[in-house]
């Protein structure tokens, strides 16, 4: 529609991963100018969504990202830890004189703390938020992390009228500590998030038998049990599901259950 203000494309903020080779294509200009983005609409805090906004702010963007409440924190641990990161790696790059030269962080964490202050309104799901005359959004639970959001955005002009639905990342039902995904019913254009579009997810009971399976194994061995996570919410709902599979499948002694890392031990005080 014509005389719309830019608004920041959810695809384009995600940090997509990828081996020293990549490094460059990810510190691309992202093909829009930076002060033409006024809005970036965050669907949920996960680094292949969020990742690149560090970066963005670095480039010049000075707009305004809107998400939920339950975003923001888990956000911030998103973004602040890759930042950390990048500095550590570059640094080690210049200590061992890699070939090609100094090259620098993608981001480092003054830029992570800039797209933190960039964090603005905050939606409530399934209430509308305007952003500009004639243009307003709608978050909607995806059900996929704490704070995920489907993004549906209408746009009014010369009474015509458009719905863009943003799926984001969208969970299964039936997950512990977090609401089923209560997607819209009507959309004129759908942005589908298809990282696994194409394969089942099992279900809820099936990977409870299998997670017992492992820890009765482990115990039987009297070995350790090592269950890696990523800085991500789903780490508080890993150690739910294993206190549960403990009590309920006969997975056998228990095990002391330790935060060791920071980010961990924040992520389960933004769940409380």
């Amino acid at each position: 529609m014509s005389g719309a203000p830019a608004v920041g494309s959810l695809s384009i903020a995600a940090l997509f991963q990828g081996g020293h080779e990549r490094h460059d294509a990810k510190a691309r200009p992202f093909g829009l100018e930076p002060s033409a983005i006024n809005i970036v609409p965050l669907t949920h805090a996960h680094l292949d969504q969020c990742g690149r906004l560090p970066l963005f702010c670095r480039q010049g963007v000075r707009g305004e990202i809107i998400s939920t409440s339950a975003t923001r924190n888990p956000a911030r641990l998103v973004l602040l830890d890759p930042a950390h990161l990048h500095e550590e790696e570059a640094r080690r790059h210049h200590r061992h004189g890699h070939r090609g030269g100094r090259r620098a962080a993608l981001f480092d964490t003054v830029d992570a703390l800039d797209a933190i202050d960039r964090f603005g309104r905050v939606a409530s799901c399934g209430k509308s938020l305007k952003l500009f005359p004639g243009m307003t959004a709608t978050f909607f639970d995806a059900g996929q992390i704490l704070g995920s959001a489907s993004i549906r955005l209408e746009l009014r002009e010369d009474g015509q009228q458009r719905r863009i639905l943003i799926s984001g990342d969208l969970g299964p039902s039936d997950r512990p500590l977090l609401n089923d995904p209560a997607p819209p019913d009507d959309a004129d254009i759908v942005v589908m998030d298809t990282t696994y579009g194409d394969r089942d997810h099992r279900d809820l009971e099936t990977s409870i038998a299998e997670f017992g399976s492992a820890l009765r194994h482990t115990a039987r061995r009297g070995n350790v049990e090592l269950t890696p996570a990523s800085v991500r919410v789903e780490c508080q709902c890993m150690v739910g599901l294993r206190s549960v599979v403990m009590k309920v499948s006969g997975a056998g002694a228990r095990y002391p259950e330790r935060c060791v890392a920071g980010p961990y031990c924040s992520v389960f005080a933004i769940f409380r």
